[in-house]
């Protein structure tokens, strides 16, 4: 009787449990469906923008694969006693790599500029702004 009831009451929590899970799946799948929905895009600016994402997609993604294997490299050359030089070389290659990826993002500033009206810019960086707030919570 009391395996069974046991039995009854995990199950029961088992299959309860999702209903009272916070939303915590958003992560990336959809934010920028929600994001360009509530900006009021049309249909010319949803082209541009969608254009524009594709082409630093690949650009973005082998950025940070560079980005990875500079730090891996000046971890191991950190526990390897490497030399300082060495690790000077690495951090410099580190510096302008982080200056590559912040011109990207100026890019990416300028483009939505040209491409937004003054209203929907406005929304956008409160949009930003709110995004960055969660996150620091």
């Amino acid at each position: 009787m009391k395996l069974t009831k046991l039995i009854i009451f995990m199950t029961f929590l088992t299959l309860s449990s999702g209903a009272f899970a916070d939303d915590h799946g958003e992560h990336k799948q959809g934010r920028f469906k929600k994001a360009m929905e509530a900006l009021e895009l049309n249909q010319e600016q949803l082209e541009s923008i969608k254009e524009f994402r594709k082409a630093q997609k690949g650009k973005k993604t082998e950025h940070f694969k560079k980005m990875k294997s500079l730090r891996e490299e000046m971890k191991k050359a950190f526990i390897d006693d490497s030399s300082e030089s060495e690790l000077k070389r690495i951090h410099s290659e580190l510096e302008a790599a982080h200056d590559e990826m912040t011109s990207h993002k100026l890019e990416k500033l300028i483009f939505m500029k040209k491409t937004l009206t003054q209203e929907q810019r406005q929304k956008f960086m409160d949009m930003k702004k709110n995004r960055f707030e969660k996150r620091r919570k």
